[in-house]
């Protein structure tokens, strides 16, 4: 993917464009549930998001959407699937630092940098949103979407916080377990989660990488979980019968 029309590169791997209006439409609503869960944005905060929004691509699994050091002319808006950031050691070795759902842009500070110091990769196929940094900017001149905005980073902020604590302290049943909250709350906002249950692509790999656990691990924890009655995950379906069990567990507080 390429910013438009600044000359910043952005890893460009045969990304296609999907400009219909149905998809810049599903763009948009769930950029509005990110930003506005209480649905209180007017009929010109709504036109002023709406064209903020530049051109959409597709990508597909394991697509890099950026990677370390590229220049930031746009935020990359995920529309649809599953994206994370993360680094890697000299040795290859990666670990996830963020987990990126359909209403995140890619770069939490709204390409506020000159250049990024992580990579962003598509975890599962899907759509985003380039969103111009210079609209953006023309977008916190307006209260209302400055206070959102801020707020969005503000909770990304504290769900990084979290995943600090998750890999200092946490035990592992207690470190997969509030991933699984987290990303089922956010799910929840975008209107991604129906009853106890929602899609849940990621791959077991994907889980060991944000929280620093093997794949080994993560598959026995899993096991533990479901023997527990407290998930139930099969063919890219995650269930939770007792949510408040799973909660508890993790000791997880949804960010208000």
């Amino acid at each position: 993917m390429r910013s438009p029309g600044d000359g910043n590169a952005r890893a460009d791997n045969g990304a296609r464009l999907v400009n219909d209006i149905g998809t810049r439409l599903e763009a948009i609503s769930v950029w509005l549930r990110k930003l506005d869960p209480e649905a209180t944005f007017d009929a010109r905060d709504r036109k002023l998001l709406s064209e903020a929004v530049a051109d959409l691509h597709a990508f597909r699994a394991g697509q890099v959407l950026s990677n370390e050091g590229d220049g930031v002319g746009t935020a990359v808006l995920i529309v649809r699937g599953i994206a994370c950031r993360s680094k890697e050691t000299l040795g290859g070795r990666r670990q996830i630092i963020a987990i990126c759902l359909p209403g995140d842009l890619s770069e939490p500070g709204g390409a506020a940098l000159e250049k990024t110091d992580y990579s962003v990769q598509a975890l599962t196929a899907g759509c985003a949103a380039l969103v111009p940094a210079r609209s953006l900017r023309g977008l916190e001149k307006r209260e209302s979407i400055a206070f959102a905005l801020r707020r969005a980073e503000a909770r990304d902020n504290a769900i990084s916080r979290e995943w600090i604590l998750n890999l200092a302290a946490r035990p592992a049943k207690e470190r997969i377990a509030h991933l699984l909250c987290e990303l089922v709350s956010r799910l929840r906002q975008v209107g991604l989660v129906r009853g106890n249950a929602c899609e849940f692509p990621l791959s077991q790999q994907v889980l060991a990488e944000a929280t620093g656990l093997s794949a080994v691990h993560v598959n026995r924890i899993l096991q533990d979980l479901r023997a527990a009655g407290l998930i139930r995950l099969q063919a890219g379906k995650l269930e939770f019968p007792d949510p408040l069990r799973l909660e508890a567990l993790a000791e997880f507080s949804p960010l208000v």
